[in-house]
């Protein structure tokens, strides 16, 4: 079963993206903050992809990214920035694991055919 983890300060954005893909059969981790995650990471078998709120307090999706790209064994898990507002991708450095962004609201049906590309195309670039 392919996993996700998602990172996202409001709780209820949190759980409805977690129910939206355990019920499309994924195996779903959460954090409520980018330490927080990282702490995780640390700890369980990494992530097929992982979705990370843009603007979160102390720790938000860019500076996740950077500290996650700084790992070795975890820069190449695909990240989904989940936000309000679309960011320019070249605020993002080639080299880190910035993969696409979804604008809240979001369409479950786009953010399932998205995680499902991203984690064919990761699972393409492990094999």
């Amino acid at each position: 079963m392919d996993s996700v983890l998602i990172i996202d300060d409001e709780p209820t954005i949190l759980s409805v993206m977690e129910e939206i893909l355990c019920e499309a059969g994924y195996a779903v981790s959460t954090a409520a903050s980018g330490s927080a995650a990282l702490e995780k990471l640390k700890r369980e078998p990494p992530p097929r992809l992982i979705l990370v709120d843009l603007y979160m307090p102390q720790m938000g999706g860019k500076e996740f990214l950077a500290a996650l790209g700084a790992i070795p064994e975890l820069r190449d898990i695909p990240v989904i920035l989940v936000t309000g507002t679309i960011p320019d991708p070249s605020e993002f450095p080639p080299q880190g694991t910035y993969a696409d962004s979804i604008a809240k609201p979001f369409d479950i049906n786009d953010l399932l055919q998205r995680v499902a590309a991203l984690i064919a195309g990761n699972a393409a670039k492990v094999s």
